[in-house]
């Protein structure tokens, strides 16, 4: 039995957003492109929200979504956020499924000062 190949690929990469924006609507740079996973067997979705030394009023959330196109039966997978401590990182996995075509990761919420968003999928082959 062949071992799986394994890969780390960009989901959302590093990047602070600004205070304001919504799920509906997030802030500049909080919508991550659809993300073609169809080749990877699904894997594991790897998230980090990290505050500023200036913390937020309200945590920065986020959710990934899933589509099988890029562009229509868009369905959420999974929300989670952050916290208000003052330079503060909080982490988590959870599974993307193998049947996943498209992913991507909405960033939102926080209030009065930008939070840094990431995330990447582990792939199993």
């Amino acid at each position: 039995m062949t071992a799986p190949t394994r890969s780390t690929v960009t989901i959302f990469a590093a990047a602070a957003i600004a205070a304001g924006g919504t799920k509906a609507a997030p802030a500049a740079g909080g919508t991550g492109g659809w993300v073609d996973v169809r080749t990877l067997n699904g894997g594991q979705l790897a998230w980090s929200v990290k505050n500023g030394s200036s913390a937020p009023t309200v945590q920065g959330q986020f959710t990934f979504q899933v589509s099988d196109d890029g562009a229509n039966n868009i369905t959420d997978l999974w929300t989670g956020g952050g916290d208000t401590v003052a330079s503060s990182e909080q982490t988590g996995l959870i599974d993307l499924p193998a049947t996943a075509s498209y992913v991507r990761m909405l960033c939102y919420g926080n209030t009065t000062n930008a939070v840094t968003f990431r995330g990447v999928l582990f792939a199993k082959g």
